[in-house]
């Protein structure tokens, strides 16, 4: 890793340690697995001191599973509403015509939280065209700052949905296989394919080298 992506890293880990240990304050069961969106939304808020709306929109995409307008003093999330009939919520499957399941729906709402925590001044942009074509510029010129923003986002996300204490208490269990990838996502109610990438042991010793 890069001076500057390692940096990222550890500021992202560090954001959501402080985000857990306030959503610990306010939660009404703090050691259930399963974090409360509702709880995580009004602790980020009042960490970034905006509000944030959280909306869910008839949309599609295949594209964009997510869409966060920043404004000076609030925030709108927007997330597909339709979730797909008969869909696993722990299938390492991306589901078609954009439809997201409880599981994901509930990473892109914390990743998108996550860019409110972590972003600085130059990964913002204020539409989704705009994002999109600030990808595709950043990809033709080199410059991996908004692919980089996405990547924090999503490890802030997970950091705090599946937080790396956790991982260390189940890692045992998990390499001996008397606990699966699916068991961890049914509790956490996380996707599984991330469970799978956080519980393999390089990822790992790269977050214990992380978190000291």
């Amino acid at each position: 890793m890069s001076t500057d992506l390692e940096l990222g890293l550890i500021q992202t880990c560090r954001k959501a340690e402080e985000i857990l240990e306030q959503y610990n304050a306010y939660a009404m069961d703090p050691t259930n697995d399963e974090k409360d969106i509702d709880v995580l939304t009004h602790v980020i808020s009042r960490y970034v001191e905006m509000d944030i709306e959280m909306r869910q929109v008839p949309w599609r995409s295949t594209q964009i599973k997510g869409r966060l307008l920043r404004y000076q003093d609030r925030a709108i999330i927007d997330l597909p509403e339709h979730m797909p009939r008969n869909d696993n919520p722990y299938s390492n499957q991306e589901p078609e015509n954009g439809t997201l399941s409880y599981c994901q729906k509930r990473l892109v709402a914390v990743k998108e939280m996550g860019h409110l925590v972590i972003d600085t001044q130059d990964a913002f942009a204020e539409y989704a065209a705009e994002l999109v074509s600030s990808a595709v510029n950043s990809f033709l010129r080199g410059d991996q700052n908004i692919c980089r923003s996405e990547n924090l986002a999503l490890i802030f996300a997970v950091e705090v949905l599946f937080p790396f204490q956790r991982r260390c208490e189940l890692m045992e269990k998990y390499q001996s296989g008397e606990i699966s990838a699916l068991d961890i996502a049914m509790q956490f109610r996380v996707p599984v394919r991330h469970v799978e990438t956080m519980m393999t042991q390089e990822v790992h010793n790269i977050f214990v080298m992380i978190y000291g």
